[in-house]
Order: C-alpha cells, then structure tokens, then sequence
C-alpha cells in the first residue's frame, strides 16, 4: 500500500477553512477561501473521486463562517461585528438556488448528531435560558427526539501537548527521525497503514515552523511535508484524513491531496 499525490489545488485568495461534506455518496470537501483586501469570502467544493473543483458561492458576507454542508445545503455561522466574539445566529443555504432558506438567532452550530448527519446540535438561547436543540438541515424544523444529546464522532487525530503523558514519547521519535525539536503540540493519527504525526519547531522568537511526517507500515520515513514556515504561532487541524484520501494546506493558498495506492 502506497500514497500517491492526487491533486494540489491553487487558490487565488486564502484558505480560511475546510469542511468535510456530511454525505455517504462521495467524498468531498468544502474549501472558504477570503480575500482579505475586499473582505469578501467564498465557498470552493472539491469532489476526490471525480477529481474536480468548483465554485460553490460567491462573495458572501465576510462575517459569515462555514460549518456543515452537504449535497443540498451549507449551514453558516453568523458572527455579528458588533457582538464579537459571540455569534448572533446560524443559517443556511441552498446550493442549488443560492439563497438562504433558514436562520435561527441567537444560536450557534455544535455539531452533527450521533450518527445520523442530516441532524445538527445547536445551542440556543431563548428567554435567557440556553438549551441544545436537534435542526433537521434541510429545513431548519426542530427535532423532538427522546436520546440524549450527545456528540457521538470519534477524533481520528489525537492532540498532544507539552504537558500530556506520551508527548515526550513522539518527541523523541521525532528527534530520532529529523533532528527537530517539536514544541508545543503534536498531531498523531493512525490511518489505514500509516502513521501521521504533525510538529512545530521554533527557528526564532516568534517564529515556528510545521512539518507532516507519514510513517509507513515497517516503521520508516513514509514521506515528509513542509507544512508552513515564519509562523507566528501553532494551531491544530494542520491535516486531515477522510476515507482514503489525505489533505493539507501547505500555503496559505495550496491544498495538497494524497490518496492510497491499493497496489
């Protein structure tokens, strides 16, 4: 089993965030992208099997933020520059006849129910009490449901900081492997036969730089990636893995898609 590089996608304004679609059809991914000049944002899809890429919306309000899609809908995060940083509402909108075709205010997005992910958690604060409500996300309609309200989704990418039990662990792999000295925070994933570990090392003072190691089945350097340099701080989701296909932003424009390779 083998890891071949499927695509690198250029985007002319900077990726802000990338979503995965919640639909058991394909695989896909919606990209927002800013430009920061005009304060404009846009939606991107990428479809991994077919391999294309499209625009999906165009110059929407720059205080709306992605958080779930599907086939048919986009559901948006409303941040209201006068209540930063508390959201005011959460809407959607339709793909196909792009315009919004429910809102809820005073709410925000949690996330997908249990297992069924045409179901959304949402908080919502209504007569100064808050309470997490079901939204079915075609329409918006609460769900009354009798199981508890719980978040189901199990993290494929574990976090590990400075102060946590196995940090020194990977650090020192890592130091075996590269002659880096991670700091910080460690991404680790175990992912059909690899291993994928993310650090960030410091040059200078304020300065760090991340870095993607993909571990094969024998324990050896699979492939490793420069995720960013002249950084001015770390952060998590620097890669993600869905299905078969892994993908990053190497450039604040530039996701970089791998797939595995049965062969």
């Amino acid at each position: 089993m083998n890891l071949i590089e499927k695509n690198t996608i250029l985007i002319n304004d900077k990726i802000w965030k990338i979503i995965e679609s919640e639909t058991s059809s394909e695989s896909k991914i919606f990209i927002e992208v800013r430009n920061i000049e005009k304060k404009e944002m846009s939606i991107y899809s990428y479809h991994f099997e077919s391999n294309t890429y499209s625009l999906v919306f165009e110059k929407l309000d720059w205080w709306l933020s992605i958080q779930y899609a599907n086939n048919s809908v986009v559901i948006f995060q409303y941040f209201d520059p006068e209540k930063m940083p508390y959201s005011s509402k959460i809407l959607a909108y339709s793909i196909q006849n792009q315009n919004i075709i429910w809102e809820i205010d005073n709410a925000f997005y949690v996330s997908t129910f249990n297992n069924d992910k045409k179901y959304v958690l949402v908080n919502r604060t209504q007569f100064e009490i808050q309470k997490t409500i079901i939204i079915d996300s075609e329409n918006g309609n609460e769900i009354i449901d009798t199981m508890p309200l719980e978040n189901k989704l199990q993290e494929k990418i574990i976090l590990y900081k400075e102060e946590d039990k196995y940090f020194t662990d990977l650090q020192s792999f890592i130091s075996q492997t590269t002659n880096h000295t991670a700091i910080k925070l460690i991404e680790y994933c175990e992912w059909q036969c690899f291993i994928l570990i993310s650090y960030y090392i410091c040059r200078s003072e304020n300065s760090f730089e991340n870095y993607l190691l993909i571990i094969n089945e024998k324990g050896g350097l699979h492939l490793s990636e420069t995720l960013g340099t002249s950084l001015k701080g770390v952060a998590t989701g620097t890669f993600s893995v869905y299905n078969n296909y892994l993908y990053f932003v190497n450039t604040d424009n530039q996701i970089k898609i791998l797939a595995i390779n049965d062969k």
